[in-house]
């Protein structure tokens, strides 16, 4: 049931160097940015990559340097929630309140993911756990390339912008075919079920990009998907559902429809 293998290993393709993403606004523009906007871009993708060689990175060199490694992802870590900690009260013009805050909130994901990863003693809660650490480390380095991007005066380009929504669209995917058994029940299920869930919402959440064709899709995708995991949540918790089982496979029809479209633009919209 679990692709557990499948996601260490796949994970690497979509996330992949992060580092690139974030370019460093000109001195005269960025000296107008919030102090904290410009603490977060200043550290690039610094801190999610050495969380990401943690738990992403299994060649021999990592392997080899894992002790290391696990130091700088803990160290990478205190820094990003530091850096939440001080744009939580910070005072910040409106172009920097909205992408400051998805900052916050996709830090607040991967730090608790981050914490019970090391804590888990079963198979589905480190599996869980995992599929938010990846999909919240490429929603901060997208959230970074925003920040960037506004500091230096010019628009985020959208295949920077698409690696967070990238990555969620994916964990998506995998918990969907972890979770295609034809009655879903135990501690497994609902444990997959609650995490489409928070993938959803995230992914809700993210749908504020470059191009509103493309955010419209992510919003029906979410939509879609909170509404089919939320009646999966209630079934196996033997609770009245708002969906009946033809109208959540319904759904799953449209889900693979959405998801498909949206691969289709994401694609054009890369090439722009």
């Amino acid at each position: 049931m679990l692709a557990l293998i499948r996601r260490w290993t796949l994970a690497v393709a979509i996330l992949t160097p992060l580092a690139a993403l974030v370019v460093a606004p000109s001195a005269a523009s960025a000296s107008s940015a919030p102090a904290i906007v410009k603490t977060i871009v200043s550290a690039g993708d610094t801190y999610v990559n050495e969380i990401r060689n943690v738990f992403f990175c299994t060649t021999k060199t990592c392997l080899a340097q894992r002790a290391q490694n696990v130091k700088l992802a803990q160290d990478g870590m205190a820094a990003l929630d530091n850096e939440a900690a001080g744009a939580l009260v910070a005072t910040l013009p409106a172009p920097y309140t909205a992408p400051v805050k998805l900052f916050v909130n996709d830090d607040r994901l991967l730090s608790h993911a981050f914490t019970s990863f090391s804590k888990d003693t079963t198979k589905i809660a480190a599996y869980v756990d995992l599929g938010t650490i990846e999909f919240s480390t490429a929603a901060l380095a997208s959230d970074t390339a925003v920040l960037a991007a506004l500091a230096g005066g010019h628009p985020v380009k959208f295949r920077f912008w698409a690696v967070g929504v990238s990555a969620m669209v994916y964990v998506l995917q995998t918990d969907l075919n972890s979770f295609a058994a034809p009655k879903n029940t135990g501690p497994e299920a609902l444990a997959i079920a609650q995490h489409l869930v928070v993938d959803a919402a995230a992914l809700e959440q993210h749908a504020n990009g470059p191009s509103a064709p493309y955010n419209a899709l992510v919003k029906k995708l979410a939509s879609d998907e909170g509404r089919v995991a939320g009646t999966e949540v209630l079934k196996i918790q033997h609770q009245k559902a708002p969906l009946t089982t033809a109208q959540v496979l319904a759904l799953n029809v449209a889900i693979t429809k959405d998801i498909t479209a949206l691969a289709k633009l994401q694609n054009t919209l890369a090439k722009a």
